[in-house]
């Protein structure tokens, strides 16, 4: 039979420390106790996410901002009213905003708890499961795709800004093709 008995763990302290431990062992009627162990403060070494300190945001203002700022998107302000209008209108809101609220806020609050609490970024915090690896790497991949395809689109958009400016449109002489309406 035996116990060890140790305190609780520190972080973030320098000094050098004893720690007694009690190792009490029962051999052919004989106890045996005692164990001394001294430890000594280990250098600083950069990347040491305990001796680090942590960044935090200055006002909740900000962190809400920047959240949003990620998540509304081109996409959401370019494509989602072509998306209403080819999809139903107002029919459409319905399970999207049901699909949002069930689906999408909390796996957009997953990522968000991840991230800050394994201070890693979208392939590492997949660390605590393995087998999930790959959500990460699709994620930097789908983010890799969308900035090309976004800077496609924003080209568009200054060209034709620029082009606005110009005392004689480029687009004014091309024939207008009247479309009919499908029966």
């Amino acid at each position: 039979m035996s116990a060890i008995v140790a305190p609780a763990k520190e972080f973030n302290t320098m000094e050098t420390k004893t720690v007694e431990l009690v190792l009490v062992k029962e051999q052919n009627g004989v106890q045996l106790t005692n164990s001394n162990l001294t430890s000594s403060p280990q250098p600083y070494q950069e990347g040491d996410c305990e001796s680090e300190s942590r960044e935090i945001w200055a006002k909740k203002i900000d962190f809400l901002l920047s959240v949003i700022g990620f998540a509304v998107d081109l996409a959401n302000v370019w494509r989602f009213p072509y998306l209403c209008y080819r999809n139903g209108g107002g029919a459409f809101l319905i399970p999207y905003l049901f699909f949002m609220f069930i689906a999408g806020m909390p796996l957009f609050y997953m990522e968000l708890a991840l991230g800050q609490f394994n201070r890693e970024g979208a392939a590492g915090v997949w660390k605590i499961c393995p087998i999930f690896k790959g959500v990460g790497f699709t994620v930097i991949l789908i983010s890799l795709y969308v900035g090309f395809y976004y800077n496609v689109i924003i080209a568009w958009a200054l060209y034709y800004l620029f082009s606005s400016f110009t005392m004689e449109l480029p687009w004014i002489h091309f024939p207008i093709q009247v479309i009919p309406f499908a029966k």
